[in-house]
């Protein structure tokens, strides 16, 4: 007697969305990362424009969520 094949509900998961929210973190992380050097260089030359290290981490941290938030898209995809 041959057992009847399993079927599944689940779906396969959406790997695209996966690879755009690795692409997000590392861009994001690079950004933050790039900002520690940057405090360094403000408290040698405290003349610097401090704006140039808010918008990195505003960007850094954003670019951070959105990979949050496509990684749980991609999470879902497959439910």
């Amino acid at each position: 007697m041959i057992p009847e094949p399993r079927y599944s509900k689940a779906k396969p998961r959406n790997n695209n969305l996966l690879c755009y929210a690795i692409i997000l973190f590392v861009i994001g992380f690079t950004l933050v990362q790039i900002a520690g050097p940057l405090l360094l260089y403000w408290s040698i030359f405290p003349f610097l424009d401090p704006l140039i290290l808010i918008i990195l981490l505003l960007i850094g941290a954003i670019a951070i969520l959105g990979g949050v938030y496509i990684m749980w898209r991609w999470w879902q995809s497959g439910l």
